[in-house]
């Protein structure tokens, strides 16, 4: 009984890990508008030179604000070669 047990707890995690791949397929990168970034900055109390990092598709949006350097992007989503 516990292999099968074992075996559900894998397929749900499993099946958890392929929606989201497949809601997160296709995201572009992009930034985020002045004034948009300038309101997210004073709602959540961050200084006015923040910097955050969007990706989108149709399906989802995900912003990210981080106190290191994340790495240059190109538009099309890859990363920049220096």
């Amino acid at each position: 009984m516990k292999a099968l047990s074992l075996f559900n707890e894998n397929f749900i995690v499993s099946e958890k890990l392929l929606q989201q791949y497949q809601l997160a397929s296709g995201l572009k990168v992009s930034d985020l508008p002045e004034d948009q970034r300038r309101s997210l900055c004073s709602f959540l109390g961050k200084p006015f030179n923040s910097h955050f990092r969007v990706a989108s598709n149709d399906r989802i949006t995900l912003l990210a604000h981080s106190n290191f350097r994340l790495p240059d992007f190109e538009r099309n989503g890859t990363l920049k070669r220096h």
